[in-house]
């Protein structure tokens, strides 16, 4: 939130953001200086020269390759460093403010504008905002915490570094052609991603990989029902992990702690599922969520809470009062336990 506010008021006081000049068919590197206006309180002047700024460790390309493609060669601009390029409808911003707070601003006045589908950027930045770009590849080792906000795309590729990671994505697909995958890898921190669903989520596949830490996903708002073979895939790491879904059984998920049911969310528990998803102590949590069994397990036994049980429940801001505790055995003989609030396995 401080970060956001920060940004906003950088990006405002001091004038990025506010002017449209056209440079058409060129390469260019700017540098932005703004000046007061005759009315200090309401107008900026801004002043663009050509200049090769090194000021910060960026690198911002735009073009029309696949964004993990993109190269100074093949690009349509490109920004290193300090500076702001505005043209054909589309600007592009890197700024170092006070005690080096940096950020990345990008947006398009059309979404899939010509020669500007895809972005890639290598930065270390503490806000990074892009919208109306299609394809994004974003390689950001800040180690301090990163919030990433993309607006309106199709599909990205997203590598963080160890700090505490904000990360919300709203998707938006023309089509099923091409791609329509996200990549995210967040390193160490507690991370939380967030997608959601501006137009035809039913076409999005993801691989998502949380790293160390206590980590969220959240991908409940995301089309469940899919028309297409799409491939949906989220690993929580080491931590004590969250991930929301809707849906019946549409994400395949390892090392997550608790799950949170949205809508119509319902899983399906199989040995393999159980096996993937046992590195809490107090077994795995499910939330809001219908559950059924396959025949590869068997519920062996169902039981009022444990104290210990129920204060971690509270620990995680659930209603202890809600939930049973589950013993289940796989056909090898492991066992497991579940705590659900699906009133089918309620405690007598």
């Amino acid at each position: 939130m401080f970060s956001q506010f920060f940004n906003f008021s950088f990006n405002n006081w001091f004038g990025y953001g506010n002017y449209n000049h056209e440079h058409k068919n060129e390469l260019h590197h700017f540098k932005e200086h703004s000046f007061w206006g005759p009315n200090h309180h309401h107008q900026w002047g801004v002043h663009e020269e050509a200049v090769d700024s090194t000021s910060s460790d960026s690198s911002i390309i735009a073009g029309t390759a696949y964004s993990t493609y993109l190269t100074l060669d093949n690009a349509t601009v490109s920004l290193s460093g300090d500076g702001t390029i505005s043209q054909d409808g589309v600007t592009i911003t890197h700024s170092t403010g006070w005690c080096g707070y940096s950020s990345t601003y990008i947006t398009s006045d059309v979404w899939n504008e010509s020669g500007y589908k895809s972005v890639q950027i290598i930065n270390d930045d503490d806000s990074i905002y892009v919208n109306n770009i299609v394809d994004i590849n974003i390689v950001n080792e800040s180690s301090t915490g990163t919030d990433i906000d993309l607006i309106n795309v199709k599909r990205a590729t997203i590598e963080t570094g160890s700090g505490d990671d904000d990360i919300n994505i709203s998707v938006y697909s023309n089509n099923i052609n091409w791609n329509n995958t996200f990549t995210i890898s967040t390193g160490d921190g507690n991370d939380s991603v967030v997608m959601s669903d501006t137009l035809n989520t039913k076409n999005t596949s993801f691989d998502v990989s949380l790293g160390d830490g206590r980590d969220t996903l959240d991908v409940s708002s995301i089309d469940s029902d899919s028309t297409i073979d799409t491939s949906r895939y989220a690993d929580g790491g080491d931590g004590l992990d969250t991930l929301i879904f809707s849906g019946q059984d549409t994400v395949e998920f390892e090392n997550f702690e608790v799950i949170k049911g949205s809508d119509d969310a319902g899983l399906t528990i199989d040995s393999e599922l159980l096996e993937s998803n046992d590195s809490s102590y107090f077994g795995l949590v499910l939330s809001n969520v219908d559950v059924s069994f396959d025949d590869s397990v068997t519920v062996a036994d169902t039981d009022d809470l444990s104290w210990a049980e129920t204060a971690y429940l509270c620990s995680l801001g659930l209603n202890a009062s809600d939930y049973s505790s589950l013993t289940v055995t796989a056909d090898d003989g492991s066992t497991y336990h579940l705590l659900t609030d699906d009133t089918d396995y309620a405690s007598a």
